[in-house]
C-alpha cells in the first residue's frame, strides 16, 4: 500500500516539474469560469436566495 502511494506522489511531483517546464500551456481555466451573461448573473443571485440585480442595485443607490 505505502508503495503504491509513494509512486502516485512520485508521478504527481514529475508531472508538475513537467508542466512549469512546459510554459504552463498544458493546464488553463475552462470558458465555464467565464462571468456570463447579465440574465444568468441574475438568476444565479436569485437561485441562491439573494436579490435580483436590479433590487440589489437601487437598494445601493441615493434617493435624489
Amino acid at each position: 500500500m505505502e508503495n503504491n502511494r509513494e509512486l502516485k506522489l512520485m508521478a504527481a511531483a514529475i508531472a508538475a516539474v513537467m508542466q512549469i517546464e512546459s510554459g504552463g500551456e498544458i493546464i488553463s481555466h475552462s470558458s465555464s469560469r467565464r462571468i456570463g451573461t447579465k440574465w444568468a448573473n441574475d438568476h444565479r443571485r436569485m437561485a441562491s436566495g439573494n436579490a435580483s440585480s436590479i433590487n440589489y442595485k437601487n437598494k445601493r443607490s441615493i434617493m435624489r
